[in-house]
Protein backbone atom coordinates (compact mmCIF):
# COMPACT_ATOMS: atom_id res chain seq x y z
CA UNK A 1 0.00 0.00 0.00
CA UNK A 2 1.24 3.62 -0.50
CA UNK A 3 1.45 6.28 2.06
CA UNK A 4 -2.14 8.03 1.43
CA UNK A 5 -3.07 4.22 2.17
CA UNK A 6 -1.47 3.73 4.78
CA UNK A 7 -2.58 6.77 6.64
CA UNK A 8 -5.98 6.26 5.92
CA UNK A 9 -6.31 2.68 7.51
CA UNK A 10 -4.77 4.31 10.55
CA UNK A 11 -7.31 6.72 10.96
CA UNK A 12 -10.51 5.59 9.27
CA UNK A 13 -11.98 4.34 12.04
CA UNK A 14 -11.50 7.77 14.13
CA UNK A 15 -13.07 9.67 11.28
CA UNK A 16 -16.04 7.38 10.86
CA UNK A 17 -16.61 7.89 14.55
CA UNK A 18 -16.40 11.39 14.51
CA UNK A 19 -18.66 11.43 11.33
CA UNK A 20 -20.85 8.22 11.91
CA UNK A 21 -23.52 10.20 9.14
CA UNK A 22 -20.82 10.17 6.22
CA UNK A 23 -20.81 7.71 3.62
CA UNK A 24 -17.52 6.29 2.65
CA UNK A 25 -16.42 8.25 -0.43
CA UNK A 26 -16.72 11.32 1.68
CA UNK A 27 -15.21 10.11 4.67
CA UNK A 28 -12.33 9.17 2.21
CA UNK A 29 -12.43 13.00 0.94
CA UNK A 30 -11.93 14.19 4.76
CA UNK A 31 -8.89 12.02 5.03
CA UNK A 32 -7.30 13.00 2.04
CA UNK A 33 -7.61 16.55 2.77
CA UNK A 34 -5.98 15.82 6.57
CA UNK A 35 -3.17 13.86 4.65
CA UNK A 36 -2.89 16.74 2.29
CA UNK A 37 -2.14 18.91 5.43
CA UNK A 38 0.26 16.79 6.80
CA UNK A 39 4.44 18.03 7.02
CA UNK A 40 6.65 16.58 4.60
CA UNK A 41 8.24 14.99 7.87
CA UNK A 42 4.97 13.18 8.81
CA UNK A 43 4.14 12.12 5.45
CA UNK A 44 7.82 10.68 5.30
CA UNK A 45 6.87 8.60 8.00
CA UNK A 46 4.06 6.68 6.01
CA UNK A 47 6.64 6.54 3.01
CA UNK A 48 8.86 4.52 4.62
CA UNK A 49 6.61 2.39 6.12
CA UNK A 50 5.46 1.75 2.22
CA UNK A 51 8.94 1.21 1.65
CA UNK A 52 9.37 -1.56 3.79
CA UNK A 53 6.35 -3.34 3.50
CA UNK A 54 7.16 -3.41 -0.39
CA UNK A 55 10.52 -4.58 -0.06
CA UNK A 56 8.89 -6.98 2.88
CA UNK A 57 6.30 -8.35 0.03
CA UNK A 58 8.80 -8.46 -2.82
CA UNK A 59 10.99 -10.11 -0.64
CA UNK A 60 8.27 -12.90 0.23
CA UNK A 61 6.54 -13.23 -3.59
CA UNK A 62 10.19 -14.52 -5.13
CA UNK A 63 9.85 -17.78 -3.30
CA UNK A 64 5.80 -18.21 -3.63
CA UNK A 65 5.91 -17.29 -7.68
CA UNK A 66 9.04 -20.30 -7.75
CA UNK A 67 7.31 -22.78 -5.84
CA UNK A 68 4.06 -21.98 -7.86
CA UNK A 69 6.06 -22.58 -11.34
CA UNK A 70 5.27 -18.59 -12.55
CA UNK A 71 7.61 -15.92 -13.80
CA UNK A 72 10.18 -14.63 -11.14
CA UNK A 73 12.04 -12.67 -13.73
CA UNK A 74 11.08 -9.83 -16.56
CA UNK A 75 10.78 -10.68 -20.03
CA UNK A 76 13.67 -10.32 -21.96
CA UNK A 77 13.96 -7.15 -24.43
CA UNK A 78 13.49 -7.34 -27.79
CA UNK A 79 15.34 -5.72 -30.52
CA UNK A 80 12.36 -3.53 -31.86
CA UNK A 81 12.03 -2.71 -27.60
CA UNK A 82 15.40 -1.92 -27.83
CA UNK A 83 15.48 0.41 -30.14
CA UNK A 84 12.00 2.09 -28.91
CA UNK A 85 13.90 2.47 -25.77
CA UNK A 86 16.75 4.64 -27.38
CA UNK A 87 14.16 6.59 -29.45
CA UNK A 88 13.04 7.35 -25.95
CA UNK A 89 16.42 8.20 -23.96
CA UNK A 90 17.47 10.03 -27.08
CA UNK A 91 14.56 12.24 -26.78
CA UNK A 92 13.34 11.63 -30.33
CA UNK A 93 10.13 10.36 -29.06
CA UNK A 94 8.06 12.28 -26.08
CA UNK A 95 7.52 9.58 -23.01
CA UNK A 96 4.11 11.12 -22.24
CA UNK A 97 1.83 10.66 -25.52
CA UNK A 98 2.58 7.86 -27.76
CA UNK A 99 0.48 8.38 -30.95
CA UNK A 100 -0.89 6.24 -33.49
CA UNK A 101 1.34 8.43 -35.74
CA UNK A 102 4.42 7.84 -34.05
CA UNK A 103 3.98 4.47 -33.72
CA UNK A 104 3.81 4.33 -37.28
CA UNK A 105 6.69 6.51 -37.75
CA UNK A 106 8.77 4.18 -35.69
CA UNK A 107 7.74 1.19 -37.37
CA UNK A 108 8.60 2.76 -40.88
CA UNK A 109 11.99 3.63 -38.77
CA UNK A 110 12.64 0.15 -37.60
CA UNK A 111 11.74 -1.56 -41.35
CA UNK A 112 14.15 1.00 -43.22
CA UNK A 113 17.20 0.28 -41.05
CA UNK A 114 20.13 -1.41 -42.04
CA UNK A 115 20.85 -5.39 -41.14
CA UNK A 116 24.04 -3.93 -39.80
CA UNK A 117 21.88 -1.46 -37.80
CA UNK A 118 19.64 -3.73 -36.36
CA UNK A 119 22.32 -6.07 -35.52
CA UNK A 120 23.08 -3.94 -32.62
CA UNK A 121 19.59 -4.29 -31.27
CA UNK A 122 19.52 -8.18 -31.65
CA UNK A 123 22.92 -8.21 -29.79
CA UNK A 124 22.16 -6.19 -27.10
CA UNK A 125 18.74 -8.37 -27.04
CA UNK A 126 20.80 -11.60 -27.34
CA UNK A 127 22.73 -9.75 -23.82
CA UNK A 128 19.24 -9.10 -21.75
CA UNK A 129 18.63 -12.60 -22.62
CA UNK A 130 21.44 -13.95 -21.49
CA UNK A 131 21.41 -11.86 -18.30
CA UNK A 132 17.78 -12.91 -17.61
CA UNK A 133 19.28 -16.60 -16.98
Amino acid sequence: PNAFILFSQEVYDDFKRQYPDCKRPHLVRLIAREYNDLSDAEKQVYREKSKLLRAKFDAEKEPVLRQLGGPTKKRSATPYGLFWKELFATGQLPRESITKEMAGEVSHKWKHLSEGEKAKYSRLAQEDRDDHR
